[in-house]
């Protein structure tokens, strides 16, 4: 009697498993079937790739489209894994470097309207966009590391926004896991890496989109996170400043705001184009309505305010 109890349990169990399963697959295509076209190029299978020390990259040589009900522009991926434009650019003057997240990747405008691309008209220079969605400082730092020395550039811009402070002291971000550096004294150590890549975050992109949304809803970082986070955003910078000092190029920070973000490296400068957003906002809406990114007309503004500070401070000279 007892063996026969215990069959009927295991038979309870075993349908209840199989349903569970059926469930989560049913969820699993519904979602891509439904939702998976608004993936953006932060998740977006058709062109991110797992990377074991940054986290994700883009697929080289890609070209595809990223639609929303706000818009739908081109996405095109050079050999390098950089987004790029219908053409190469002409390989001219001084080098500059942009790294960031989807603001300097240029998410939701065309490339050429994308503040990096329109800096190579503004400075004549040989501007490379390393933008990638969703990076924060530590993998912008590896970034700089592994694309952005060489050849030498004579100037690195790296855009600061809200949601580094978060990133920085994290080991996800966007539904992804990701690389972190801590402080070790004065010193940056790297963790995190090689970077895990679990079944579910390679297979399943509702797993994905449900640790994203959990990931925002944790709110805002306390007073004390969110003081390390700044220590640890400025000591990354300074490493990103010793990097170029040795190669000879500069570093420039910029922010909406943050003075906090000022670099103390002699070959550091810091730019706040919260006058350049106030002059866009001046002629209506300089951000998408749901997806809160910038409108071309800011990336215009954001470009003539970096073109402005590099002319003055003869940082390409």
């Amino acid at each position: 009697m007892g063996s026969s109890r215990a069959r009927r349990y295991l038979l309870r169990f075993a349908l209840a498993a199989a349903a569970l399963l059926v469930a989560l697959v049913a969820a699993e295509l519904c979602y891509r079937a439904l939702f998976a076209a608004d993936n953006g190029p932060t998740t977006n299978p058709q062109y991110v790739d797992h990377d074991d020390l940054r986290g994700w990259r883009y697929r080289p040589n890609v070209v595809t489209r990223h639609r929303t009900d706000e818009f739908d522009v081109a996405i095109r991926i050079d050999a390098g894994g950089w987004r790029t434009g219908r053409a190469a650019p002409p390989r001219t003057g001084p080098r500059v470097v942009c790294l960031g997240d989807s603001f300097t990747f240029g998410w939701g405008v065309e490339e050429e309207r994308s503040f990096p691309a329109l800096l190579r008209e503004l400075l004549a220079a040989d501007v490379a966009n390393l933008g990638v969605s969703g990076y924060g400082p530590g993998q912008q730092l590896i970034t700089l590391r592994q694309a952005g020395l060489e050849p030498p550039p004579a100037l690195a811009i790296v855009t600061y926004c809200g949601n580094d402070l978060f990133e920085v002291l994290h080991d996800r971000a966007h539904g992804k896991t990701k690389p972190r550096f801590v402080l070790d004294g004065d010193a940056l150590r790297l963790t995190n890496v090689p970077v895990p890549w679990g079944p579910l975050e390679r297979h399943s992109q509702l797993w994905r989109a449900a640790r994203k949304v959990l990931a925002g809803a944790a709110g805002p970082l306390d007073a004390a996170d969110a003081d390390a986070a700044r220590r640890l955003t400025r000591r990354i910078h300074a490493e990103m400043a010793d990097a170029l000092r040795v190669v000879g190029g500069r570093l420039l920070v910029v922010a909406v705001g943050e003075p906090w973000l000022a670099p103390d490296a002699p070959n550091a400068s810091y730019l706040d184009v919260a006058p350049a957003l106030e002059t866009a906002r001046s002629g209506g809406p300089v951000t998408f309505a749901k997806d809160g990114h910038w409108y071309d007309c800011f990336h215009c503004a954001f470009a003539e305010a970096i073109a402005g500070q590099v002319d003055f401070a003869r940082l390409l000279r």
